[in-house]
């Protein structure tokens, strides 16, 4: 449920991408999952670790640590409860490309 939220956030965003809205289905859902994540791991963040360089494997890996961990409280692990198992793959293998 809290993802649909962050996505219906980011449509306008992407709707102004141009490219974004004629892509394949796969892309769009690609791009529609992965937008929020920008916000807080920019390339160069300070704040927040960059995702940059992060392998699939290992950005899958803990996505679903934070998912599955019950008794986290950080908005990692609210946002990461948000997500399916296929949605976590599809996520971890759309930025962890750059990587592997």
């Amino acid at each position: 449920m809290r993802y649909r939220l962050a996505l219906a956030l980011s449509l306008p965003w992407l709707a102004g991408c141009g490219g974004l809205v004629q892509a394949p289905m796969a892309l769009d859902q690609a791009a529609l999952l992965t937008a929020s994540c920008s916000g807080c791991h920019a390339a160069g963040g300070r704040a927040i670790v960059s995702l940059d360089g992060m392998a699939a494997s290992e950005l899958e890996a803990k996505l679903l640590a934070y998912r599955n961990d019950a008794d986290g409280g950080s908005a990692m692990h609210r946002m990461a409860r948000g997500y399916s198992d296929e949605q976590i793959a599809l996520i971890a293998s759309t930025l962890g490309e750059r990587a592997e």
